[in-house]
């Protein structure tokens, strides 16, 4: 006979095991226990929203703990930075004199980016985190607390606005954590600004059939790209031929580099709309992160489309500043005789290296992400300068020869994107050029064959990837508008035909999200 008792405590001391921070089993939406935590955030989040604080209390609630779960003791970090934040900008506020407010601030800058440089740059510090952390720490990825990067940038944002008194402090400490601790997107954001999270926070919770429909959209579909495209991919390819590039072909080492710039959007962009799926069915709507980067006629263009929250926290925080700052050095509007180049292009050039540089070096401390940040700020100043110079030659051409202006901005916009990506991806600059030299020096069109034989199923992936990309905007619209009348029968039903794709896939092997090393 079943013995009730023996299962009743195996199955409490299973759910107290996973309630605890694992270091080799982090949380994440992608996990199986992620299902079980939002189930039990739901059932206490739906009777105690209606509360006066009872929405905020439990968000950030649910919001530690998934920390925890994620980052251990490092919980702590997060809950430290948000109430020094907190403090700083309420005594921003009070302060009147421009001195104290611009010490202040000052201050704070440096101490937000102290921590992060510490952590995330500083490899006696790393060690003594992992110490700090386990005695037996052994996930690579998060020996720096997760979402530092993120979370730092939601604080900066705050007390710069809070600064230049654009934004009002925020009174209460409890709503101001939630905002930095709100577990749909402390991973890997996107990074949303203070002034668009905590006016939806202070609105009861409400949950429409718009709402159920969206989030379940963006939950399927982010999962179907994460855990179903981008695993995929870059656990039979790309990290396969990456990890020892000379040992393959160059016909190879294209294919992996072409599927390195899938897997990357498909992982970040797929996580971001989980996150975003999850926290519209809180009853937030958080910004878009991701609009089809791969369609940019331009580096400009793949800017405001790729990782939005940062590209727009950059322009607004570093770029724009550096550019007003510069305009008031250099006011001609030429900077040498026969008027040859003009200043509002030099101001933009020595804006965009810097942002970008900072940019790479955000991303980590490499000469890899160096390379990577300066070619995206030197192609960002190339194009700038060309678009000037060119200005007047698409008056009056023909429809064709838009068209073909259109597919060819594209085509060398995804190019020079897809080589930089080699660049991020790779440890050393040794490993990024072995890439380079095996696809220039080791590529035989009369492998064609062989190739498509041994790799079909991952090449169908691709292709397949790729084919969803390119698909009209509108297409998409229509899905969610075709969900949004469905009974929840259909929705229950075309839910569990995902799931079922998605455990399929997850079977073949999963990846951890890359971003989350950010």
């Amino acid at each position: 006979m079943i013995n009730i008792a023996d299962n009743i405590t195996g199955f409490y001391e299973w759910l107290l095991a996973s309630a605890l921070y694992d270091p080799g089993h982090p949380m994440f939406f992608t996990g199986a226990f992620f299902i079980f935590f939002f189930l039990l955030f739901f059932l206490v989040y739906l009777p105690l929203s209606r509360l006066p604080q009872g929405r905020a209390l439990v968000i950030l609630f649910f919001s530690l703990w998934f920390y925890y779960k994620c980052s251990g003791p490092f919980v702590l970090i997060i809950m430290a930075a948000g109430t020094f934040n907190y403090l700083i900008a309420r005594i921003l506020k009070a302060s009147g004199k421009t001195k104290k407010r611009t010490f202040l601030f000052f201050g704070a800058i440096v101490i937000n980016l102290s921590v992060l440089v510490l952590f995330k740059y500083t490899p006696w510090f790393t060690r003594l985190a992992e110490l700090i952390a386990s005695g037996s720490w052994n996930f690579a990825y998060l020996v720096f607390p997760a979402g530092l990067s993120f979370y730092t940038f939601a604080n900066l944002s705050y007390i710069i606005d809070v600064y230049k008194r654009v934004l009002p402090p925020e009174h209460s400490l409890l709503k101001y954590l939630t905002y930095i601790t709100f577990f749909p997107i402390v991973q890997m954001g996107p990074i949303e600004r203070a002034k668009n999270f905590l006016p939806q926070l202070s609105q009861p919770f409400r949950l429409s059939q718009e709402d159920v429909s969206a989030g379940l959209f963006l939950i399927l579909s982010g999962a179907m790209k994460k855990m179903v495209i981008g695993d995929y991919v870059n656990l039979h390819l790309v990290s396969q031929v990456f990890s020892t590039p000379e040992r393959y072909t160059g016909m190879e080492n294209l294919a992996a580099l072409l599927g390195y710039s899938l897997v990357i959007y498909c992982d970040f962009s797929g996580y971001t709309d989980m996150a975003r799926g999850v926290a519209r069915w809180m009853g937030f709507n958080i910004q878009v992160n991701f609009n089809f980067p791969y369609r940019s006629e331009s580096i400009g263009e793949f800017w405001r489309r790729w990782h939005i929250s940062l590209s727009n926290w950059l322009r607004d925080y570093l770029f724009l500043p550096l550019a007003f700052r510069l305009s008031g050095m250099m006011k001609r509007e030429y900077m040498f005789a026969q008027n040859y180049i003009r200043t509002d292009l030099i101001i933009f050039s020595i804006a965009s290296l810097i942002t970008f540089t900072i940019c790479g070096l955000w991303h980590g401390f490499g000469l890899n992400f160096l390379v990577w940040g300066l070619m995206h700020g030197v192609a960002l100043s190339v194009q700038k300068s060309w678009s000037y110079a060119t200005r007047n030659l698409k008056k009056g051409r023909s429809q064709g020869f838009k068209k073909i202006n259109k597919a060819a901005g594209i085509i060398l916009t995804f190019a020079f994107v897809s080589v930089a990506w080699v660049f991020f991806r790779m440890r050393t600059m040794d490993e990024s050029f072995t890439v380079f030299s095996q696809i220039a020096a080791n590529f035989y069109p009369q492998g064609l064959l062989p190739f498509i034989k041994a790799y079909y199923p991952v090449l169908l992936m691709i292709a397949t990837g790729y084919g969803l990309h390119i698909i009209p905007e509108g297409v998409y619209t229509k899905l969610r508008q075709l969900l949004l009348p469905m009974g929840w029968g259909w929705k229950a039903v075309i839910a569990v035909l995902f799931v079922t794709v998605i455990v399929y896939f997850r079977s073949l092997g999963s990846a951890m999200p890359i971003y989350i090393q950010f």
